[in-house]
Parts: C-alpha cells; sequence; structure tokens
C-alpha cells in the first residue's frame, strides 16, 4: 500500500512538473479591481461611398451597453463612477461595414456578414498609463436573407448587428482580463 501512494505521488509531480503551462491567471494587475467605461463616440461616415447604405441609430450607445454588460457578467472588473475607477475604457465607433457572404446558384447574394469597428484605449485613471491601445477592434456577425437562422446566424441585419456588438464585448473583455 506505502508504495502505491509513493508511486502515485511520484506521478503527481511529475505530472505537476512536465505541465504544459496553462494557466488560469489573468492579465490583470492585482491593483486594478475597478472600471470606469466611458460613453463612446460615433465617427462612422455615412455616406454613398461607404460600404454600407444603413445607418443604425445609437450604435455606439449599443457597443458601450454590451461592453459594460460583459464586464459585468465576466465578474472581474467592479463597474463603477470615473473618479473611483482604476482604469478607463474609452472607445470610438468608426465603422460599419456589410459585406455579402455566401451565393445562390443564381448569384443573388444569400448571407451578408456585418462588422462593427471601434478604436478602444484603456489607461490607467492616476497615471495615466497606457495600459492597452486597440485601433480597429472589429466584432462581427452574419445574417441569412433566405433559410434558417441559429444562435450564431441571425435573420435580418438589425439582428446581425446585434450579434456582432455582442462578439465585440466579448472579445473586448477578454481582451481585457485574459493572458493570451
Amino acid at each position: 500500500m506505502k508504495r502505491l501512494f509513493f508511486f502515485m505521488g511520484l506521478v503527481g509531480i511529475f505530472s505537476l512538473i512536465a505541465g504544459c503551462g496553462y494557466t488560469t491567471s489573468g492579465a490583470l494587475s492585482p491593483n486594478h479591481r475597478t472600471l470606469f467605461v466611458k460613453n463612446f463616440e460615433n465617427k462612422v461616415e455615412f455616406s454613398e461611398n461607404n460600404n454600407s447604405a444603413a445607418y443604425f441609430p445609437l450604435l455606439e450607445v449599443k457597443a458601450h451597453d454590451r461592453i459594460v454588460d460583459r464586464f459585468l457578467f465576466d465578474g472581474h472588473l467592479k463597474i463603477v463612477p470615473e473618479e473611483s475607477a482604476d482604469l478607463i475604457l474609452t472607445g470610438t465607433l468608426r465603422n460599419y461595414e456589410k459585406k455579402p457572404l455566401r451565393y445562390t446558384d443564381n448569384e443573388d447574394v444569400q448571407e451578408y456578414r456585418v462588422y462593427v469597428t471601434v478604436d478602444l484605449k484603456m489607461v490607467e485613471r492616476e497615471t495615466g498609463t497606457v495600459v492597452w491601445d486597440e485601433p480597429g477592434f472589429v466584432g462581427e456577425g452574419t445574417y441569412l436573407l433566405q433559410g434558417t437562422v441559429s444562435s450564431n446566424v441571425a435573420g435580418s441585419e438589425q439582428g446581425a448587428v446585434d450579434l456582432a456588438v455582442q462578439d465585440l464585448a466579448r472579445r473586448v473583455v477578454e481582451r481585457t482580463v485574459e493572458a493570451w
């Protein structure tokens, strides 16, 4: 019986030493516990030359709110007023784009992908030190003009915009809290 425990102990120690290096530790400094997300600015140029003729009112508000919701869901950072935050996240909505993704046999568009692009910057409130700066951060979603919709494929452009904003929020939180 002693040999079995000794052998199991050796196997356990060897497993720890020879591990793959994966860790669940985050990218956040221990002194970064709170966050304030400033209202996003909308700098999308809606014109005839733009790839998209659609305008989605308050898209910057939707992006801001989904990012705040995702941080609340994640729980690594507490959302607080600006004056008591360790970190401040600022964002500017830069682009909305819709591109054909799939065609039917008759060359008609069957599926579109939408892209919501923002410029993001996270800084320490007290020092002004930039923690990370990501211009051109993109969230994406798809929608079908005909066919079956699912949890990751919407049935309308507005639904795809919602999916893109959710994707953007997920990526922002991952960028902030995960050490990949």
